[in-house]
């Protein structure tokens, strides 16, 4: 039966395509020529419209399998379909095949969601609008075929342990899928050095006191443990004492005696900081020298090493290094007054170099003199800008105060009320000349009676305003300002027959008569020199001489003569 379908299938086609209206007639033709027009009709029917059926396979041509392959002897006659489907001996057949042979569909588009069919390919959960009332309920206990771990995960499982790392599913979520997440090289979000030291390095040494970190087991993040009293917890920091912390000077607040310093903390100091000084007021006597010229000085920087402290410091621009070194401990930084347009400028240049590396012990402006015009008043600007601002430098900085017969020192001020008023060094020039000496008196008394007025300057020949009255007038300010004296040595000054005996009436007389005798002893800093230069030294002995003469009045405080009497023309 299903063969006979199959013909009156392909049959119903080829009639309807060659238009016949008929499907009742005998086993043979009618009217001889007539069915050969016919049937030529239907095939150019067929072949008019036939692109339906052009591949139509061989296995359906089941009118030329009947006629045992003689295709002129047979006809196709399609079998009786009645309209309820079924064929003229009441079958079904007729309406199981009417989709062709071997259950293909024909052509066209027969797999489409909404098309009211749940056809193959179609869920409940790709296509509701057909397959909407055959969903499988979600939680029936079988993973039905629309359902997944997503969508129903009753039936089907956890997605997580599926071994893929599906949609939203990630290392934190699920590391049976997606791996661990610490450590794999990289510090997510979620991480941080206390759950991932691997991938986010470790805590203690980030420069944070965090994590459950302390002093004991972080001190590089945390500090070190408070260890009263040098330091103290203070709102969770410990927090030092000033001496702890480094510092050396501690004032209350408001005061100057920090300014300009680097401020330190601390728990019991309103202000704290670290003031690079020496022990005490520089009481010193100052020997100026040219630093490259050693063997012109080389007593001296004996003399130097070797007196108790306090002793004679070297002076010069630039501290002597080569071949011979003087720490800056024993070195005093000469600069001189005309190098800056002010005396704020000039003020702010010492605080500099005392705050700088390798700080000299003491500095003194080269020096305080009337010429040029506004020098005084340039001087006692930088005392009282020091004075102000710094005074933490007290008695580290002062003035070479100028030599000269008729110098008087009442013509330099303001600078030496400003001086004094800042308690700075003075060291005096007191540079008289051998040849003045020897012509100045017949005998040797007379000659030492100049010598001491010169030294004096308030009597005899020198009336003028000059040692006494500056000494009177620190007393009369309550000035602690250190007063130092210095001899020339240079052959300007020394130029007699006998320099070394001159020199040594010098400390001789100061020592004697000049009533201000103690100022020249060892611990006032002994008496100070100017200059020790190549050029200006004839003699390469007057070092030593000088060291002589140091020794036997300031050290040893001798009151007789070491040379005698000074030789005249």
């Amino acid at each position: 039966m299903r063969g006979a379908a199959v013909r009156c299938w392909v049959m119903a086609m080829l009639l309807a395509a060659a238009g016949c209206g008929s499907s009742a007639g005998g086993g043979g033709p009618r009217g001889g020529d007539r069915g050969d027009a016919a049937d030529s009709d239907a095939m150019a029917g067929m072949d008019h419209r036939g692109s339906r059926y052009d591949d139509i396979p061989a296995s359906w041509d089941v009118a030329a399998q009947d006629r045992g392959g003689q295709e002129d002897s047979a006809q196709v006659v399609p079998e009786a379909v009645g309209q309820d489907g079924k064929d003229a001996a009441g079958s079904d057949d007729a309406a199981a095949d009417s989709e062709g042979p071997g259950d293909v569909k024909p052509e066209g588009n027969w797999k489409e969601c909404g098309n009211g069919k749940c056809e193959p390919g179609e869920y409940c959960s790709n296509c509701p609008q057909d397959c909407g009332s055959n969903c499988p309920p979600c939680g029936d206990g079988a993973c039905l075929p629309g359902e997944s771990c997503k969508s129903c995960p009753q039936d089907c499982g956890d997605c997580c342990g599926n071994g893929q790392c599906g949609d939203g599913e990630t290392c934190s979520s699920c590391s049976a899928d997606c791996g661990a997440c610490c450590p794999n090289g990289v510090c997510d979000d979620m991480e941080d050095c206390a759950s991932c030291p691997a991938d986010c390095g470790a805590c203690c040494g980030n420069g944070a006191c965090d994590n459950g970190e302390t002093c004991g087991d972080c001190p590089a993040d945390c500090g070190p443990c408070c260890d009263p009293p040098n330091s103290v917890l203070v709102n969770g920091v410990c927090v030092p004492s000033c001496g702890w912390a480094g510092g050396n000077t501690c004032v209350p607040a408001g005061s100057a005696q920090c300014n300009g310093l680097p401020l330190l903390t601390s728990y019991d100091c309103a202000v704290c900081c670290f003031v690079p000084s020496y022990p005490g007021p520089s009481i010193h006597s100052y020997h100026t020298v040219h630093k490259d010229d050693v063997w012109s000085w080389d007593s001296i920087w004996a003399l130097a090493q070797g007196a108790p402290e306090p002793g004679p410091m070297i002076n010069s621009q630039n501290q002597p290094t080569d071949p011979v070194y003087v720490p800056a401990s024993m070195w005093c930084q000469r600069i001189d007054v005309d190098w800056y347009g002010n005396g704020v400028e000039m003020a702010e240049a010492i605080h500099a170099a005392f705050v700088g590396a390798n700080a000299p012990r003491a500095i003194l402006i080269d020096e305080l003199k009337s010429q040029p015009e506004g020098t005084p008043q340039k001087v006692a600007d930088c005392a009282n800008h020091l004075k102000n601002n710094y005074p933490q430098w007290q008695g580290r900085w002062g003035v070479w105060v100028v030599n000269g017969p008729s110098v008087a020192y009442d013509g330099l001020n303001p600078a030496i009320d400003a001086l004094l008023s800042a308690n700075a060094i003075l060291s005096v020039e007191q540079y008289p000349i051998y040849s003045d000496y020897c012509g100045n008196g017949s005998t040797p008394a007379q000659r030492d009676q100049w010598l001491e007025d010169f030294f004096r300057g308030d009597q005899g020949a020198f009336p003028a305003h000059r040692f006494v009255w500056m000494m009177k007038r620190r007393e009369q300010l309550g000035s602690n300002s250190h007063v130092s004296i210095s001899f020339a040595v240079t052959d300007n000054y020394l130029n007699g027959s006998a320099p070394a005996v001159y020199l040594d009436r010098l400390f001789f007389v100061w020592r004697n008569k000049s009533q201000y005798g103690s100022l020249m002893f060892i611990e006032n800093g002994g008496i100070g020199a100017w200059k020790w230069d190549d050029p200006d030294m004839s003699n390469t002995s007057r070092d030593a001489a000088f060291a002589e003469s140091f020794n036997h009045y300031c050290v040893a405080k001798n009151t007789n003569s070491l040379k005698g009497q000074v030789p005249c023309p």
